[in-house]
């Protein structure tokens, strides 16, 4: 299986590497020597071969030498650039935490406490506290280990520095009922984060929404191997568990239940976490391409009764039939509306848990680090396309197979002559090669391979078009479609490739200027699936 990362471009393609005194070592640009491995199989469209893919297998005592364990050290990083390969990019093995604040002492902050109280004004007092909370929050530097798909997870990581301690002792002092933590409605009070200050105390629903809100807002968890992610909160959760009554009584008008459903709908998976009775957490992930419910439980299979997890697949089920008489539902991913019925299917065969009360940041980690198939957050293939003169091609690159897959819309022109169709890109894949491996020896010292000595392969089921204007909605077909071993059909049509591309852009539900857009128009767009 696969996580894939894509890397978007344009024409040019610089990089800016800090390096030691010197200069940069780019390898030997003589040409490998190879042999053709050709494939049997059905030929595409203006297919000039017979074969179903080229293949270009390359070795040499170098690369037998310095290649190693490289494909799985190279599973931790991933080089992230724009501008086809590289522009001003930064790699590191730490997240990247952005511009930083000017440092500022802590010993200089007047925190008021009991002991010392700068003023008999009482609003002078709540506002010299609120001021020295905003400066704790504004220079503490938190490290979120799933930030950045380009970060490697180390155990720094999850260690409190100085600042963060003291902005930690700084809230409990707070009182009970003071809000800490507001994100998208999903708030905190000092009281609600007593379970966070002590390692005996399960975490509760409260903190677990907060939370689950924050990583809403990471792009790369909302788009995994598995397809499209929704990250359901605690709050609704208990929600669909309540209407899994058949007695209680649902009402489109007091919950959102239309809009729910369109994000389910829109979704190839559904996190839901779970909660028995205040007891025990879990994550139910409601997969819509297979029609299955996948439990992932930090106490293994010792948990057997899953009436709970039942009772909301109903009370979602229910919810689904009720916006269904209010409009036409988008059914495009779930081919099977009747959630209840779907297979449970048990993920985590074995105890991971071994205390009380850790379950919910268990089940944090595997809304985390689910892919739809396994635990990771490692990036096996990397989408890169590459403009040459305005004309698109897409470059996969698999770190698991050590493979380079060129997926071009035009076909090889006849004037070419060499012994292998990768030889027509061999400047190309000699330029990203070079940039790559440098970008992974900065993000993994122990990177030791050489992407020029990968095999490559020119698949001939590639979509192909005379048409070199439509090469870069071609490939961002290419990058939407691939699913690691092959692309689907994909319509090479102008006016239909640049209508979906547009339609694709106006239906996109963060657009900051959708109000500039006629309502008619946008009541024509909420009505294209």
């Amino acid at each position: 299986m696969f996580d894939t990362f894509n890397l978007m471009g344009t024409d040019q393609i610089t990089m800016d590497i800090v390096v030691e005194e010197g200069n940069v070592d780019v390898g030997n640009t003589a040409e490998p020597s190879y042999e053709v491995v050709a494939r049997s199989g059905c030929s595409a469209q203006l297919s000039t071969k017979d074969t179903d893919e080229h293949e270009l297998a390359i070795e040499s005592e170098d690369s037998k030498v310095s290649v190693g364990n490289a494909a799985k050290q190279s599973h931790d990083v991933v080089g992230v650039g724009i501008d086809c390969i590289f522009n001003h990019a930064k790699v590191s093995t730490e997240a990247d935490l952005g511009p930083q604040p000017d440092v500022i002492h802590l010993t200089s902050l007047n925190v008021p406490n009991e002991s010392s109280q700068i003023s008999s004004d009482a609003d002078m007092v709540e506002q010299n506290k609120q001021d020295a909370l905003d400066t704790l929050i504004r220079i503490s530097q938190h490290k979120k280990p799933k930030k950045l798909n380009v970060a490697r997870v180390v155990s720094e990581d999850y260690k409190c520095t100085p600042e963060d301690v003291q902005l930690i002792e700084y809230i409990k002092t707070l009182p009970g009922k003071q809000v800490v933590v507001d994100i998208d409605s999903a708030w905190l009070n000092r009281n609600d984060m007593e379970c966070l200050f002590h390692g005996d105390i399960q975490l509760s629903g409260e903190a677990l929404s907060a939370y689950i809100h924050c990583i809403r807002d990471e792009e790369h968890l909302l788009h995994r191997e598995g397809g499209k992610v929704f990250l359901e909160n605690t709050f609704i959760s208990s929600l669909l568990k309540r209407d899994g009554d058949p007695k209680m009584l649902l009402n489109c008008k007091e919950d959102t239940i239309e809009q729910r459903v369109d994000n389910y709908l829109q979704s190839d998976m559904v996190f839901i976490p779970m909660n028995i009775e205040n007891f025990h957490w879990y994550l139910a992930v409601l997969n819509a391409k297979k029609s299955e419910v996948h439990v992932l439980d930090s106490m293994g299979q010792q948990i057997t009764d899953r009436r709970d997890l039942y009772i909301t697949l109903k009370g979602l089920e229910r919810q689904i039939k009720l916006a269904a008489e209010h409009k036409e539902l988008y059914q495009g991913k779930w081919s099977n509306l009747d959630v209840a019925s779907w297979p449970v299917i048990e993920k985590i065969t074995t105890q991971m848990q071994t205390d009380g009360v850790s379950c919910g940041l268990w089940m944090i980690n595997y809304m985390e680090y689910w892919t739809g198939s396994s635990l990771s957050d490692n990036v096996t293939q990397i989408l890169l396309p590459f403009s040459f003169m305005g004309h698109f091609t897409l470059y996969v690159l698999n770190m698991d197979t050590r493979s380079i897959y060129i997926m071009d819309s035009m076909p090889i022109p006849s004037w070419f002559k060499g012994d292998h169709p990768s030889m027509h890109y061999i400047h190309n894949i000699h330029y990203i090669a070079n940039n790559m491996n440098a970008a992974m020896e900065l993000a993994n010292p122990t990177w030791k391979d050489d992407i020029y000595m990968w095999r490559r392969i020119v698949p001939t089921w590639v979509p192909r078009t005379l048409n070199w204007d439509l090469s870069g909605f071609l490939v961002i077909n290419f990058m939407h479609d691939w699913n690691g071993i092959r692309l689907p059909c994909i319509c090479t049509n102008g006016n239909d490739l640049r209508t979906k591309f547009l339609v694709e852009l106006l239906k996109y539900k963060d657009n900051e200027s959708k109000d500039n857009i006629p309502e008619e128009i946008q009541e024509i767009i909420r009505h294209i699936r």
